[in-house]
C-alpha cells in the first residue's frame, strides 16, 4: 500500500472568484484531503493527500477524480471557466517498507506559471462549505456545465447550454420554454414561424435560427444575440441542473 501527495494547477480562463488556501475533505476512497486556492483568479492550484492506495497509478487516478469534482463545483457555483487540471508534482512511498530499507518515493514534477490579476475574494469557509457539501443537487451534470463554459466561443456555448436544457427536460422544446418562462418571467416570447400559434422564448428562437433556415433572420444577428443573451441562459441552465437532474 502507498501514501503520497499530488500537486496540481488548472488555468482559469474566465472568473471573478479568488480564495485563500482551503482544506477540504473528499468522499473519494483513498483521498485524505485536498488543499486548494485561487490567489489571482488566473488559476486554481492545490495538493491532494493520498492514503492507503494499492499503487502509485491508483493514487494518481484517485487524486484526479477528487480534483475534477472540486473544479466542476467551482465552475458551477462560482461561474469560473476552468480548464482540465495539470499534475505539477507527485510523490508516493510505501506505507510499511521492509525493516532496514530506505525507500525514496518516486516523483514527477512540471514547471508552470501564470500572470497576476487581483480579484475580489471569497471567504475560505464559504468555499469549503460548497466543496464539501454531500451530493449537491444536480452534481452529475456539473461536468456538462463546465464543459459548455469551456466552449471556443459564445455561439458554441449557447448551443451546448441549450442542449443541456433539452436533455434535462425530455428533449421537448415546449417543456424547455415552459421552464424558461418559469425561471425568467420577463423573457421575450414570440409566435413560432411554423404557424402553430405556440410562443417560443428568445433562447429557443435563437437556437432554432442557428439550427434551421428561417426567413428574415441573418446568421450575424443571431450570433450577436446569442452572445448578448448568454448570461441569462447560464442562469436558467444552472436552475435546471439543480432541479431536474
Amino acid at each position: 500500500m502507498f501514501s503520497g501527495r499530488v500537486d496540481f494547477v488548472a488555468r482559469v480562463l474566465d472568473g471573478r472568484t479568488t480564495f485563500q488556501r482551503t482544506l477540504i475533505t473528499s468522499s473519494i476512497k483513498g483521498v485524505q484531503s485536498i488543499e486548494l486556492e485561487s490567489q489571482t483568479a488566473d488559476d486554481v492550484s492545490g495538493t491532494v493527500l493520498i492514503e492507503e492506495v494499492t499503487s502509485e497509478d491508483a493514487g494518481l487516478e484517485q487524486a484526479k477524480s477528487a480534483i475534477a469534482i472540486a473544479l466542476n463545483r467551482l465552475s458551477y457555483f462560482y461561474d469560473m471557466v476552468i480548464e482540465p487540471q495539470r499534475i505539477t508534482a507527485s510523490n508516493f512511498s510505501p506505507l510499511n517498507p521492509p525493516a532496514g530499507h530506505i525507500t525514496l518515493g518516486t516523483g514527477r514534477i512540471a514547471i508552470v506559471g501564470h500572470a497576476l490579476r487581483i480579484m475580489q475574494g471569497m471567504h475560505p469557509t464559504a468555499v469549503k462549505l460548497q466543496l464539501e457539501e454531500l451530493m449537491p443537487p444536480g452534481e452529475n451534470n456539473f461536468a456538462l456545465f463546465r464543459s459548455a463554459r469551456l466552449s471556443l466561443g459564445p455561439v458554441e456555448e449557447f448551443m451546448q447550454l441549450y442542449s443541456i436544457l433539452l436533455g434535462l427536460l425530455g428533449d421537448k422544446q415546449s417543456a424547455v420554454d415552459e421552464f424558461i418562462v418559469l425561471k425568467e418571467p420577463g423573457v421575450i416570447q414570440a409566435a413560432s414561424p411554423k404557424g402553430t400559434g405556440k410562443l417560443e422564448t428568445t433562447y429557443t428562437r435563437l437556437r432554432n435560427e442557428l439550427a434551421h433556415k428561417r426567413a428574415g433572420s441573418s446568421i450575424e444577428a443571431t450570433k450577436a444575440d446569442m452572445s448578448a443573451y448568454l448570461s441569462g441562459l447560464r442562469i436558467v441552465v444552472k436552475a435546471a441542473i439543480a432541479e431536474k437532474s
